[in-house]
């Protein structure tokens, strides 16, 4: 899988505009470049059609994919997965922030961020929580000293463990940097998660619903 890595072969499985579903820039309008292959396979994942490297619908050359995403004539760039930092996007990232875009990376947690990123980049970063399945030794929270105002942490959560969980891990997270909750689709209820909220005082936090899922069918794609 790492060959796509070492020649700068970029697999994607779609390539759309909607909204930002989520983190600080959601209800923009944005470009989604939605990478194929993921290293880790949560439990609740609602992308599985894009986990594999051969579930790309289109392999592109970085200047290819800096063009296909040029050509919507938009400023808020979403890259996000799968896993985007799997690949080598940075020279993609760069080109595009240095044309006047954004870059906000949805990226889950397990991989290592630029060191010296470009401006106008940013991420959406999640905490794998217990209900997620996913080994927390797997989280590199060498990434958190990293984190800058602009960017966030995201808890999915499914379970009073999860919130439990993600209430000890923020107090290792920079204060610049955005705190969100987001319900599992149709596991955790919002009150549930607000009263947690305010039982523990958790100002830092912000509760987020995944915008796209109430507009749209849930399990529809490209939007």
């Amino acid at each position: 899988m790492w060959l796509f890595m070492k020649d700068r072969r970029f697999p994607v499985t779609e390539i759309f505009e909607s909204i930002d579903g989520e983190g600080l820039r959601a209800g923009r309008l944005a470009v989604f470049v939605r990478f194929a292959g993921c290293n880790l396979r949560c439990s609740y994942c609602d992308t599985v059609y894009s986990q594999n490297h051969s579930d790309a619908s289109e392999i592109f050359s970085e200047d290819g994919l800096c063009k296909a995403v040029s050509a919507f004539g938009r400023r808020n760039i979403t890259f996000t997965g799968g896993e985007p930092l799997m690949h080598d996007i940075e020279g993609v990232v760069r080109r595009i922030c240095s044309e006047g875009m954004e870059a906000n990376i949805e990226t889950n947690g397990s991989m290592p961020l630029f060191t010296d990123r470009p401006d106008g980049c940013f991420y959406t970063l999640d905490f794998k929580c217990p209900s997620s399945g996913i080994s927390p030794d797997k989280m590199l929270l060498s990434n958190y000293p990293l984190l800058i105002k602009g960017d966030a942490v995201k808890f999915v959560v499914g379970s009073e463990e999860d919130l439990e969980k993600a209430a000890e891990i923020a107090e290792l997270i920079p204060s610049d940097a955005a705190l969100f909750f987001s319900p599992v689709f149709g596991k955790l209820s919002p009150e549930r998660i607000v009263e947690f909220m305010r039982k523990n005082s958790l100002e830092r936090f912000r509760l987020q619903l995944q915008l796209h899922k109430y507009i749209w069918p849930p399990e529809m794609r490209g939007v």
